[in-house]
């Protein structure tokens, strides 16, 4: 089975998760350096890619990057739209 990992800036994201009953990761602020060690799915905020350094942290640690499978954005319609239009190359470590 996947496994999920996600970051949430308003706890929205928590709040969904935590309806799923699924176990999940949540990548913290204060320490994102977690190895997945095995393949995964990211859900994360798709409004502000400004708030996203410890995600990027946590995709550049280990073997996360390689684990990557898929990429979830949540947010209202608006932001997802917006979001959705633009693409962005991971940075390298």
């Amino acid at each position: 089975m996947v496994e999920i990992a996600y970051y949430t800036v308003t706890g929205q994201t928590r709040r969904f998760i935590k309806k799923t009953e699924l176990d999940a990761y949540e990548i913290d602020d204060a320490d994102p350096y977690h190895d997945m060690d095995q393949p995964f799915i990211l859900i994360v905020p798709a409004y502000d890619d400004n708030m996203m350094d410890s995600v990027i942290d946590f995709l550049n640690f280990g073997s996360n990057k390689e684990n990557l499978v898929g990429v979830i954005g949540t947010g209202n319609r608006t932001s997802i739209s917006y979001t959705s239009t633009r693409q962005k190359t991971l940075p390298t470590a």
